[in-house]
Order: C-alpha cells, then sequence, then structure tokens
C-alpha cells in the first residue's frame, strides 16, 4: 500500500471510530447508571447492556459510510 492509500486508511479507521464513539456517548446516562447498580464489572456493562444499544444507533450510519467509500473506489482493471 502506497503512502496515500495509508493515510486514506488511517482516516476511514478514524471517521468509524468516531461513528462508534457517538453511538456509545448516545446511550443515556441512566442506562450506564443502572448496568453499574447490577454490579456488572466495566466490560460486562458494555457487552450486556450499553453496546446493544449503540449497535441499534450504530448500524445505519456504518452502512452508510461503507457505502459511500465502496461507491468512491475504483475497481482494478
Amino acid at each position: 500500500m502506497d503512502g496515500g492509500g495509508r493515510r486514506a486508511h488511517a482516516l476511514h479507521q478514524r471517521l468509524l471510530a468516531e461513528i462508534w464513539r457517538g453511538c456509545v456517548e448516545a446511550v443515556p446516562k441512566g442506562q450506564w447508571e443502572a448496568a453499574r447498580s447490577l454490579a456488572l464489572n466495566f466490560g460486562e456493562q458494555l457487552r450486556h447492556v450499553i453496546l446493544p444499544q449503540a449497535l441499534r444507533v450504530g448500524v445505519p450510519p456504518t452502512v452508510g459510510f461503507w457505502c459511500r467509500w465502496s461507491r468512491g473506489r475504483r475497481s482494478p482493471a
């Protein structure tokens, strides 16, 4: 992969990370508190409570991102 390809790949990774960071932050604070009150550790909170809710919010923009990204790529000749 050339230098431009590496930079494009890094940019795409950062954009996806930003999408998912926003999705996790979109989960209401009360859900985090409820998970904590169940005595779940942080990993269990994410796995059982937070990520299932973030998934509902995060899948549409992720699919849209990949569709736009795949349309912008050139197919090999």
